[in-house]
């Protein structure tokens, strides 16, 4: 499916003046969520994946397959492990926002992700008058196997 047709509606509904469709800053959960009701999910086929190329509208095209595709019932579940579990058991995918420190840059090729260091851990919870190092965002979707 198509990450690129995703990116670029979640950012073009995106009404918080920071994001768009101009910027390659990313999106948030909740615009990707309006997206895939509005619009569905492309293909990839139909909307290729550019690194250099985020601000092309996706075609008619990808738009007419995406609408098969369409996001039928969002809700809010628990951030709880029981609750996130409860969910996947009745057959629901979970979408997850986790605060990624420094080290998740240096994930292994074999998919392995290293532990935090206690000074990034600690760092989360700084004062806003405190500096910071640089934090972002990742979105997942979690799904029972």
């Amino acid at each position: 499916l198509s990450e690129a047709f995703l990116y670029y509606n979640a950012r073009e509904m995106d009404t918080t003046g920071d994001v768009s469709v101009a910027t390659d800053i990313g999106s948030r959960v909740r615009p990707a969520i309006e997206s895939l009701a509005k619009y569905g999910l492309a293909q990839e086929q139909y909307c290729r994946y550019n690194d250099k190329d985020y601000t092309s509208k996706p075609s008619e095209e990808a738009y007419t397959d995406a609408a098969k595709r369409k996001l039928i019932k969002a809700m809010n579940v628990g951030r709880s492990t029981s609750a996130i579990k409860a969910a996947l058991a009745e057959g629901y995918p979970v979408a997850v926002a986790l605060t990624l420190c420094e080290s998740f840059a240096k994930a292994s090729l074999d998919g392995y992700v290293q532990m935090p260091t206690e000074v990034e851990i600690e760092s989360l919870y700084a004062t806003a008058d405190e500096e910071k190092p640089r934090h972002s965002c990742h979105a997942m979707v979690v799904v029972a196997n």
